[in-house]
């Protein structure tokens, strides 16, 4: 299929898609137990593949961000491990079935995927040399997704708006993503990502890419943290905000408010959240009205960006 994006100095679609491996994702892998449930919640095996597939034949770059740990060493997890991977032995072991990128999301490198080396941790970034492989390629919008929503690809899409002199358009995948549990996925999707980053459906990040392709001019997302943590939670003081000047202070002070500003959420609401807690992107979606059937590709244009909870 010809691409319909032209090869120019125009900003380019980068996906990334982290650890989408069998350790997660297929059974016999050390941890796909533990997410089975949630894996097959949001529909992530069928809905990233999809999109992945639907945006690789519109020239987006799709970089794979897998863990590969040599024997013997464990996951560099800093101080947010809220499931003590570090302690685990024996995960994501280089060499193994348990390491390979699961077949679904075929890794086609003659085709332009990126296979990120040297990340031992949670962040994509770190050890990988991304950050420097979407300035070469000149990304301006970027998708997340992959495992586990509340870790890795949490901590990706923050690392994602600290570039220097790189300002990314990024995107959540909120169903093509996973956490362990109902709660832990709905705090990431509706508290944290959304401060950083625009959520978003696979079905409609496949719209966004079509309408980019299309020669559709692309709004900046409003990613203001301050703005959208005081809208959350209107006890947080703005001068108590910027006065955290370090990276590690305001991640500390963005994800605490989050966190608590979506669970006290979830405590009070207990249903499906609706529409107004997602950052609007109507105006990139306007050529592509709703559907009561599955698209051509097949997604469910019905299917939430957040998920129930109780």
């Amino acid at each position: 299929m010809t691409s319909t994006i032209p090869e120019d100095e125009s900003k380019r679609i980068a996906i990334l898609v982290l650890d989408f491996q069998n350790e997660f994702i297929t059974p016999g892998g050390k941890l796909h137990t533990s997410v089975k449930h949630m894996i097959e919640k949001t529909g992530i095996v069928a809905n990233l593949s999809k999109f992945v597939h639907i945006a690789r034949e519109n020239n987006a770059i799709i970089i794979h961000s897998p863990v590969i740990l040599p024997n013997g060493e464990h996951l560099e997890t800093g101080d947010w491990d809220p499931h003590s991977y570090g302690d685990l032995d024996g995960l994501f072991l280089e060499g193994t079935w348990n390491a390979d990128i699961a077949p679904q999301i075929e890794v086609l490198e003659d085709r332009g995927d990126i296979v990120l080396k040297g990340r031992t941790g949670f962040n994509a970034f770190q050890g990988t040399g991304l950050a420097g492989i979407l300035k070469d390629k000149n990304v301006g919008t970027f998708f997340v997704g992959g495992l586990l929503s509340n870790i890795c690809v949490e901590e990706s899409i923050i690392a994602a708006g600290e570039i220097p002199n790189l300002p990314l358009n990024v995107y959540a995948l909120t169903d093509g993503m996973a956490a362990k549990t109902e709660e832990e996925h709905f705090v990431a999707t509706t508290g944290t990502i959304p401060i950083f980053s625009t959520p978003v459906t696979c079905y409609e990040a496949a719209s966004v890419v079509r309408s980019i392709a299309a020669g559709a001019a692309l709004p900046s997302p409003s990613l203001d943290p301050i703005a959208a943590l005081l809208s959350n939670n209107s006890s947080m003081k703005r001068g108590s905000m910027q006065r955290r000047n370090t990276a590690g202070e305001r991640r500390q002070s963005y994800l605490h408010a989050a966190r608590h500003s979506a669970y006290m959420k979830m405590a009070m609401e207990k249903d499906r959240i609706t529409d107004k807690n997602r950052l609007s992107i109507a105006t990139l979606l306007k050529h592509y009205p709703e559907k009561e059937e599955p698209d051509e590709d097949g997604f469910d244009p019905a299917s939430p960006i957040f998920m129930m909870v109780g």
